[in-house]
């Protein structure tokens, strides 16, 4: 669950960035499988910032379930924790 909303996050950042980009020159949707846009002035500033937010998002999700896990998952969601915690942390200046 914490994963998916991670992802999520990356769609919608990428939703963004190229708003059209699942859609062809008439406007219809592109087939599955087609190429996507990517790359471009500041892309690579734009993964790093699209990372760190998803990070962010995982990490509260991930949070909210260590309260409440069980006395058999809670060292799992401890060790969970403190990784998305290293990662965010990680992330330094402008996210």
């Amino acid at each position: 669950m914490c994963v998916e909303q991670h992802e999520q996050s990356h769609v919608k950042d990428w939703e963004k960035r190229f708003p059209d980009g699942c859609k062809n020159a008439d406007g219809t949707f592109k087939k599955d499988g087609t190429p996507v846009p990517t790359g471009g002035e500041g892309y690579d500033d734009f993964l790093r910032q699209s990372e760190c937010q998803a990070y962010k998002i995982e990490l509260a999700c991930e949070q909210k379930l260590q309260e409440t896990a069980s006395k058999d998952c809670k060292p799992d969601m401890d060790t969970i924790v403190k990784d998305r915690q290293e990662r965010v942390k990680n992330c330094g200046g402008g996210c």
